[in-house]
């Protein structure tokens, strides 16, 4: 058997590939001291499982131990008829890497990540031109893409270009209005990148001047120099640098610029992405060792099956491309890689390529397969751009839709998700860095957008859910936030990453809205819905009811808390179940908030009560704002109404006519009668159709109230 120099076997992993065939399971590294030597060593395979080991929050080395069932082997590998299999045992859990092997390539699938590099300027690769060249002479989505691509922005008539060709030698020079020449089609390059805190040249009313005449490429920060190498490098003669573009000392030209951004990226030919940099004067570039390397190529010498040369690769190493790189955690970014057909990733271990039709990097230039934990993820990527180049007004208004609304739904939650785990400068662009995509959601969807929440889903979009990281440090009130940015019933009002509302994705025979939407409002800076928002408020008609919360006594789950409501709390799982509790803020002392019943959902095998925890504004009647939210399980009650009404025991006269509802509060609380009164509703039946509209009920003692 023989190996890559840039990287080897260690004496564990080498007996998989040569003697007999290993069929089952092996002892592999018996000792944590012993893997963690092989990985120093640079084996393809430990140094993987050891990274994804080491970066578990929970990992201790000095109390970490292998599973003493299988005799302290800290990892075993099996092999079976096309795969490799490799376990990592004991706390804080075990991580599986899986490799297939099949032709002349063995194909690593793991946990971790890492990759080899390409160093210097674009004249030390020749694998992005390939890659586009491929992409323009041989993708059926790319070349399908790119007639639309071409085409002329709608909004182009204030778009500014960098002219990078066709000037001096070394010099670049600002076009203020290049797409008033109707004739002006160009292909140009964008720059996705990381300004950081080190000031740089920019374009500002004092520097107009001097861009639009021409000035040396030397005066740019090291980042832009190198994304102009790259585009004319591709033969691309214009470059689109928001920096540079953007007139930075003017609200009038930024509050322009901002609505144009869907449109910069969609019709760009190539988007540059400084993934690596964590400041302009980075740059692109960068030397590393020929160690780093992802991948190992192996000669097998089995005595009893077909020998071949098999390549081992990390079946992560598209998404980890992402991993700890600066630029990926920009919020900005995401609808910038969204949007664009071309990205061309220059990260700090080597050059990625992604397209429509194709992932590649230097090491793999042919293909990278998708990893099988992340094949979703990219095909809904390919979803939302399929239809961005397929089904704009561009081609007509009457295309039909090419998936699902609810299928939409799901792409736009998973975006949202992603977008807000990511990090802003200025915390006013909060839902002005996501406006262009969430403009091309608007007809696919065929709803109206405010505040970030879509109004034909209201009241369901109200019921996202803070992450629960770094629980219980709080996101500020929105009494002590440094600036507005939404109304509190919207996620971006807060600095935490979110989960959206899932129920879009549930049959409506399982959701009963409870609150009736009356209207909602948010005026924005400019008059556009998708602009930076100066204030909100949504009024909503349903049954308001006063609750306090209290921590449940030496619980570790941020969701634990006793929570009463009326006359009962709801802490006892053998009455309602424990409730869920996920704050917004740090909750105010004493703990007295209110609770606004939502919807009720059913599983398929419990019922569930979903609401939204509110404060009072003081001074404002009737005016309240979100605080969190609340779940939950009803099953039982709704067991004991469903029982009442088929004639069951327990049944008496006050279930016996209509008007009997009025009757239980004599036997419950209101809470209980307010529950009950649902069940009545669901025994009764409720048909599902094929429309996005869900059940709505008029409950009793019903208010109707403000959010903002």
């Amino acid at each position: 058997m023989s190996v890559s120099v840039a990287t080897s076997l260690c004496d564990r992993c080498s007996p998989m590939f040569q003697g007999s065939f290993p069929w089952g399971i092996h002892n592999h590294h018996a000792s944590i001291q012993s893997l963690e030597e092989a990985a120093n060593k640079n084996c393809v395979i430990c140094r993987d499982v050891w990274k994804d080991l080491v970066k578990r929050p929970d990992f201790d080395r000095e109390t970490f131990h292998g599973d003493t069932t299988r005799e302290d082997w800290v990892t075993r590998y099996y092999i079976g008829r096309d795969c490799i299999s490799v376990y990592l045992y004991g706390p804080p859990a075990h991580t599986h890497l899986l490799f297939r092997y099949g032709g002349t390539q063995l194909e690593h699938r793991s946990q971790p990540h890492t990759s080899r590099t390409w160093a210097g300027s674009t004249s030390n690769s020749e694998a992005p031109k390939k890659w586009l060249s491929q992409c323009l002479g041989t993708h059926p989505k790319c070349q399908a893409a790119e007639v639309l691509r071409a085409r002329r922005p709608r909004k182009a008539s204030t778009m500014r270009l960098l002219q990078i060709e066709q000037v001096d030698e070394d010099q670049v020079r600002l076009l203020v209005n290049p797409f008033s020449d109707p004739a002006f089609a160009p292909r140009y390059a964008t720059l996705s990148h990381c300004w950081g805190q080190d000031p740089f040249f920019m374009l500002t009313n004092q520097t107009k001047d001097q861009l639009t005449s021409g000035i040396l490429t030397s005066i740019l920060s090291q980042t832009f120099r190198d994304a102009i190498s790259v585009a004319k490098s591709l033969k691309i003669q214009y470059i689109w640098i928001d920096s540079l573009c953007i007139i930075q000392d003017s609200d009038q030209d930024w509050e322009e610029q901002a609505p144009l951004m869907d449109e910069v990226y969609r019709h760009a030919f190539l988007c540059i992405a400084a993934a690596a940099s964590a400041k302009s004067s980075s740059g692109c570039f960068r030397t590393r060792e020929a160690s780093s390397r992802a991948t190992c190529e192996v000669t097998t010498s089995w005595n009893d099956r077909p020998n071949s040369v098999y390549q081992i690769y990390n079946s992560k190493i598209w998404p980890n491309v992402f991993e700890d790189q600066p630029l990926i955690s920009r919020a900005w970014v995401v609808q910038e890689l969204q949007l664009s057909p071309r990205i061309l990733y220059f990260n700090s271990t080597q050059i990625f390529w992604q397209c429509y039709d194709k992932l590649a990097c230097e090491e793999l230039p042919t293909h990278i397969e998708p990893d099988w934990g992340t094949a979703d993820q990219q095909d809904d990527n390919l979803k939302f751009n399929t239809y961005v180049y397929h089904h704009q007004p561009l081609i007509g208004d009457r295309a039909p839709p090419m998936i699902r609304k609810n299928e939409y739904m799901r792409i736009w939650c998973g975006i949202l998700e992603q977008y807000t785990k990511c990090r802003l400068t200025f915390l006013n662009d909060k839902l002005v860095a996501i406006s262009g995509i969430a403009r091309l959601f608007c007809q696919p969807l065929a709803d109206t957008y405010c505040a970030g929440l879509w109004t034909r889903r209201m009241p369901i979009e109200l019921l996202w859910t803070r992450g629960m990281r770094d629980f219980p440090k709080p996101a500020l009130p929105k009494s002590t936030q440094e600036c507005y940015r939404a109304p509190s019933w919207s996620w971006a009002s807060i600095d935490e990453p979110i989960t959206p509302s899932h129920f879009h994705d549930h049959y409506q025979d399982r959701v009963i809205i409870l609150v009736e939407t009356k209207s909602c409002h948010a005026t924005t800076k400019t008059g556009d819905a998708f602009s930076e928002i100066l204030s909100g408020v949504i009024r909503l008609s349903g049954f308001l009811s006063k609750m306090k919360l209290r921590p449940i006594p030496d619980s570790e789950s941020v969701t634990h808390w006793s929570a009463f409501l009326k006359d009962m709390w709801l802490h006892d799982a053998d009455f309602l179940g424990l409730p869920r509790v996920i704050l917004d803020h740090k909750p105010p002392d004493p703990h007295e908030m209110l609770c606004l019943p939502i919807l009720l959902y059913f599983d398929g095998e419990e019922w569930e009560l979903e609401c939204l925890i509110l404060v009072a504004i003081e001074g404002k009647k009737d005016t309240f704002e979100r605080f969190g939210r609340l779940t939950i399980p009803v099953n039982e009650l709704l067991a004991d109404y469903r029982e009442c009404e088929l004639g069951g025991e327990g049944s008496d006269s006050e279930f016996e006519d209509e008007d009997s509802s009025v009757e239980v509060q004599s036997r419950h609380s209101p809470w209980h009668h307010f529950i009950l009164s649902w069940g009545k509703y669901y025994v009764n039946g409720v048909k599902s159709d094929e429309s996005l509209e869900y059940k709505t009920i008029a409950v009793p003692g019903a208010v109707e109230i403000s959010i903002e």
